[in-house]
């Protein structure tokens, strides 16, 4: 199909009217915030010349790219409005601990038409003012129970925190019309990929390796996705590798092989034959040594 070449480019961000609602309908929610523009490339090696192109736009930042013989996977990180989910925490979770005023001052903020990095800083100025009401014998177990239970929060959603949205581009045609590009399904996952070994695809399906650096303090995850041809996910395997780092992934048919990385070498062992369901076959562990040897110790899920 020629050669493909991806081109992101950043766009200059447009100036926000901070302080004023947003006017949009209720429930609505709130524009993805976007600023870069990714291109995916037609070009014939022999002489250069562009075939086709298409585009999308999506947050800047680390992008991965994957080929196969019609489809180009691209990779990009999805911005989190990490001050709604605040808002969320302690509108949901924590009604019962904050007074009115202070539950009725993060409604409020939520209406206005503010950077994340704002909301939060008037979120916690909020939570601020409501620890200053307590009594002082109250407000050292108050700021712990809350740290604490937000902790907690965050080790249950840590999901939510970071992911990666996947655009698949179709790629058609060849001899007497030329090959064309155009953008086609699109699909999200948690967590980040390694590189473009991390990603595969096999009979329609495909498949990404992803590390879940986890979010205020909580432990890092590693999972594997399986999404069907729209990309909507089919399966998956999570909690690989806790408080690691994907170092490498290999696919070999219906089977992936996973290393983790922090003190120890794990290597994990995934069964894909069955998309719906893939499963952890097993481990093995290799640990480092003062000689730079490594002893392996196999295991197997329960």
């Amino acid at each position: 199909m020629g050669e493909v070449t991806l081109r992101p480019r950043r766009h200059r961000p447009a100036p926000r009217r901070h302080g004023l609602p947003r006017d949009r309908e209720p429930g609505r929610p709130a524009p993805t915030p976007v600023d870069t523009t990714y291109t995916v490339t037609l070009l014939d090696p022999a002489d250069g010349n562009v075939h086709d192109s298409a585009s999308f736009v999506g947050a800047g930042g680390r992008s991965v790219v994957y080929v196969t013989t019609d489809r180009v996977y691209v990779t990009y990180p999805q911005e989190v409005d990490r001050a709604d989910m605040m808002a969320r925490f302690l509108l949901d979770n924590q009604s019962d601990r904050l007074d009115a005023q202070a539950l009725d001052r993060i409604r409020e903020i939520q209406g206005y038409d503010l950077s994340p990095r704002a909301k939060r800083m008037e979120i916690q100025r909020a939570i601020e003012a409501w620890q200053v009401r307590l009594d002082e014998s109250e407000r050292e177990r108050a700021e712990r129970e809350l740290r604490e239970d937000m902790q907690a929060w965050a080790a249950d959603n840590k999901r939510e925190f970071e992911r990666t949205g996947i655009v698949a581009f179709e790629v058609s045609g060849g001899a007497g019309t030329g090959p064309s590009v155009e953008a086609g399904a699109t699909g999200s996952v948690p967590g980040q990929p390694l590189n473009q070994f991390s990603m595969s695809e096999h009979d329609g399906e495909f498949r990404i390796a992803t590390t879940v650096s986890g979010a205020m303090g909580t432990d890092s995850e590693n999972d594997l996705y399986v999404l069907d041809e729209s990309l909507s996910r089919t399966g998956a395997v999570q909690g690989m590798g806790i408080t690691e780092r994907i170092y490498s992934v290999r696919y070999v048919g219906d089977q992936a092989y996973v290393v983790t990385f922090r003190r120890i070498d794990p290597f994990h062992v995934v069964d894909l034959s069955d998309p719906q369901n893939p499963t952890l076959e097993g481990e093995l562990k290799r640990s480092w040594t003062h000689s730079g040897r490594r002893s392996p110790t196999a295991t197997t899920p329960s």
